[in-house]
């Protein structure tokens, strides 16, 4: 038995009569993963969308659930991109992050409250803690976002509608490496310091591009 690109199952007999059957099977939603002890409704999947309730806890914060749903990085070099709506009812904080727990992860987000799009970079065992932000001038009402990875570095970029792509921010993969055998998961998250945010609807998150 193996699977192929389209998620499709076959079945193969090695014998005197040679046989192939195709077995079509649902997608099972089993590769989405959440972290920690997550609050799951506040996360809505469906094939063409994500919408996440914010959490008031952030990514660095391990003790307490965060609105965050993503899936594991299987390429070396790729990209993975979404598309964030911008919200204008609620002041909240809602991005793409490459994630291997509370200690190194890099992202790029959109504060809603401030009309800039950010990127950082943490490694709590390296002592890193740098980032970068920018001004978003315009009304939008949607934002691309989208992280390239290779071996050696990852590339952190966004465009506003009808705009070209820029880069944010670079990180080195060894600024998120440690002495443990986490492997990146590549996710959407969405925070805010009020408890009464809208939901953030997220489109076409698209991994190992």
């Amino acid at each position: 038995m193996f699977q192929d690109e389209q998620d499709r199952w076959w079945g193969v007999t090695f014998s005197h009569h040679f046989k192939i059957t195709i077995i079509e099977s649902p997608k099972s939603g089993l590769d989405w993963l959440y972290i920690r002890n997550a609050n799951l409704q506040d996360h809505e999947i469906d094939d063409r969308s994500i919408c996440l309730l914010p959490s008031k806890a952030d990514l660095s914060r391990w003790q307490e659930p965060v609105s965050f749903v993503g899936k594991r990085q299987r390429k070396l070099e790729g990209h993975t991109s979404v598309i964030l709506t911008a919200s204008k009812d609620g002041l909240c904080r809602a991005g793409l992050v490459n994630y291997k727990d509370e200690h190194p992860y890099t992202r790029i987000w959109y504060d809603s409250g401030k009309r800039i799009v950010r990127f950082g970079v943490i490694n709590n065992a390296k002592k890193i803690s740098r980032g970068h932000e920018a001004k978003i001038e315009n009304d939008i009402e949607e934002l691309h976002l989208l992280i390239k990875y290779t071996k050696k570095q990852l590339v952190l970029r966004y465009m506003e509608e009808d705009g070209a792509l820029e880069t944010i921010g670079t990180v080195d993969t060894e600024e998120l490496s440690n002495a443990n055998f986490v492997g990146p998961i590549i996710g959407v998250f969405a925070t805010s310091d009020s408890n009464c945010s809208p939901p953030v609807l997220f489109k076409n998150f698209r991994i190992d591009q």
